[in-house]
């Protein structure tokens, strides 16, 4: 191949497997993981595919404090990481204010906890996987930024869509392996 290019002729020997034959040999043996298994894969650092925290309101007033509490979240880094990415936070690009619909989106996410935002001030934490809702709690959930770009020069717009994109980033490939794209992009 390296001849073909230009290049000296060089021995080698290659092989090549497609992910479909890859994932089938996998299965075969055994070592593709399943339910719990497969989430704890996909949330392994530091690009995890699972939500720590899917943020929903239940009502307009408390959807507008949506943007600050991600971006708080989306900057606090997990105490069991040390790899200085901040959590996984998303939000339903559902317009609707039904708790209940927005909680099994969280679930279908298969994120580790819902924030309920009751109002710009207070909230509640429920841990999906066991169904736990610890009580409201009295929090500036945003440190004042409400959602504020951190640079004038810079205009948010928050538009519900019925449908999202996710992208996977390859963490340790440029851009990504820059920890200010990652932050920019989630």
């Amino acid at each position: 191949l390296i001849e073909l290019f230009g290049g000296p002729s060089t021995p080698a020997v290659g092989f090549g497997m497609g992910d479909v034959v890859l994932s089938l040999l996998l299965d075969d043996r055994g070592l593709l993981p399943q339910g719990a298994d497969l989430l704890d894969a996909l949330s392994a650092p530091p690009a995890s595919l699972r939500p720590d925290a899917f943020v929903v309101a239940a009502n307009d007033e408390a959807a507008e404090a949506i943007p600050g509490v991600l971006t708080d979240l989306r900057r606090t880094t997990s105490m069991l990481e040390s790899s200085g990415v901040g959590l996984h936070a998303r939000r339903s690009a559902k317009s609707t204010r039904n708790v209940g619909k927005l909680l099994r989106e969280a679930a279908q996410a298969h994120a580790r906890f819902a924030v309920i935002l009751e109002s710009p001030a207070e909230a509640s934490v429920k841990d999906l996987a066991s169904g736990e809702q610890r009580g409201v709690i009295d929090a500036q959930l945003s440190n004042g930024s409400a959602g504020e770009p951190i640079d004038a020069r810079v205009e948010i717009d928050d538009v519900p869509s019925g449908s999202h994109v996710t992208l996977p980033m390859f963490c340790d490939q440029a851009p990504f392996d820059d920890v200010n794209v990652r932050l920019a992009l989630k």
